[in-house]
């Protein structure tokens, strides 16, 4: 995912589904870059990077459907013909938000 270097090079904002479960971090994200405190825009990249890698990994809508279902923010169901995430993907995606749940240092 690029949306970390498209900021620092400038953007203005970006088109992000991840934006859907971690909407406080994508605002803090924009904000450091902004500001120009890359050190701390890097640290809170390499929480979020985990996730980004998962929901590209695999089924993209199902997989930000229900990340925002586990971080508390409610979006419904996937709808046909997509399906929910398999037990086995559900179990990844948990560890992959696992550093989002993490108290930042």
């Amino acid at each position: 995912t690029t949306t970390l270097y498209a900021l620092m090079a400038g953007a203005r904002g970006v088109i992000w589904g991840a934006a859907n479960y971690m909407p406080l971090e994508a605002v803090e994200l924009y904000n450091l870059v902004a500001a120009k405190d890359l050190e701390r825009a890097l640290a809170l990249w390499q929480r979020m990077l985990p996730s980004l890698l998962f929901i590209w990994r695999a089924p993209y809508t199902p997989s930000v459907l229900r990340a925002a279902q586990l971080r508390g923010l409610g979006t419904g169901n996937v709808r046909k013909p997509l399906a929910k995430l398999s037990a086995d993907q559900d179990m990844a995606l948990r560890a992959a938000l696992a550093p989002l749940f993490e108290v930042a240092s």
